[in-house]
C-alpha cells in the first residue's frame, strides 16, 4: 500500500518514499490500485549515488570528496557510501548540505536542482 502527497509516494509497508513513476509503484497502479493521500508532507529520500552523479555532472564532485575526507564529515561521507538512501529530513544530511551552502562549495540553486525541488 503506497501514500502519496506533494508528489511523493511513500511505501507504507517499507517507509519509503519514492517517486511518481517509480517501476513497482506504476505496477501497483496498474493493478487498479489507488494511493491513500497522506496527511502531511512526506519527506523525498535519495539513493546515494544519484546524488554523487548529480554532482558530478555540476563538476562539485571533487570538492566535495575532498570535504568527505575532513574528519567533522565522517557522519555524512558515512551516509553517502554506506546508505542505500537517504532522507531530505536526515539532520546530518541536512546539516553537512546546509554547510556545503554556508561554505560556497554549492549554490542554494545547485542544491535545488541536485535534489529536484
Amino acid at each position: 500500500m503506497y501514500q502519496i502527497a506533494n508528489g511523493i509516494v511513500k511505501n507504507i509497508n517499507t517507509g519509503h518514499c519514492l517517486a511518481t513513476d517509480d517501476p513497482d509503484y506504476l505496477a501497483w497502479l496498474a493493478l487498479g490500485n489507488v494511493a491513500a493521500v497522506a496527511d502531511e508532507s512526506l519527506p523525498r529520500s535519495f539513493i546515494p549515488g544519484d546524488l554523487l552523479r548529480e554532482l558530478r555532472n555540476i563538476g562539485k564532485l571533487d570538492a566535495i570528496l575532498a570535504l568527505l575526507e575532513l574528519p567533522e564529515n565522517k557522519i555524512p561521507k558515512t551516509l553517502l557510501f554506506s546508505y542505500p538512501e537517504l532522507r531530505e529530513d536526515d539532520p546530518e544530511f541536512l546539516s553537512f548540505i546546509t554547510g556545503l551552502v554556508s561554505g560556497g562549495v554549492l549554490t542554494e540553486n545547485e542544491v535545488n536542482s541536485i535534489l529536484k525541488k
